[in-house]
């Protein structure tokens, strides 16, 4: 009877598929990326388990990237950001973009979308000079009565 069991147990094990979890390869958290000049974005390695990652740059004058993931731009163009992470490599193609003139005067355009005018110089205006106080003066507040007579005496001097 012994023998029927075991035999009965080997049958099932052998048949039945074995249950693995299989282990989710790494992947980036961004596969394409477009950011401005002078700007920064952080990338970063999904599954990556306890493995340590190693970045890089195709073109490091375009983005650059520190050992943590953080792609700094700096030139117009594109680049590919590698993360090597055990035997396999995980790429991110990062576009970088000129930054973008805020005020619409400098971009040549008006906001109603007219021609564009030429402002004015503005001339400064003329500083009139202020009437100086008598540095033979001992009275410092102005807003005194002028006809006090003043004996020399100033609070705090002895």
């Amino acid at each position: 009877m012994k023998k029927k069991l075991v035999a009965g147990i080997l049958i099932l094990s052998i048949t039945m598929p074995a249950i693995v979890q299989a282990k989710r390869a790494p992947a980036l958290n961004k596969k394409k990326v477009s950011i401005k000049v002078g700007k920064r974005i952080q990338l970063k390695v999904k599954n990556k388990g306890k493995r340590k990652i190693k970045w890089s740059s195709t073109k490091k004058k375009i983005a650059s990237v520190n050992k943590k993931g953080l792609v700094t731009a700096k030139k117009a163009g594109t680049t590919k950001i590698r993360a090597k992470v055990g035997r396999k490599t995980l790429t991110c193609k990062v576009t970088v973009k000129k930054r973008t003139v805020k005020n619409s005067s400098q971009s040549g355009k008006t906001p109603s979308g007219g021609a564009k005018t030429t402002p004015k110089p503005t001339t400064k205006p003329k500083v009139t000079p202020r009437p100086t106080k008598n540095p033979n003066s001992i009275v410092s507040n102005p807003t005194e009565n002028p006809k006090h007579r003043d004996d020399g005496w100033v609070p705090g001097w002895y």
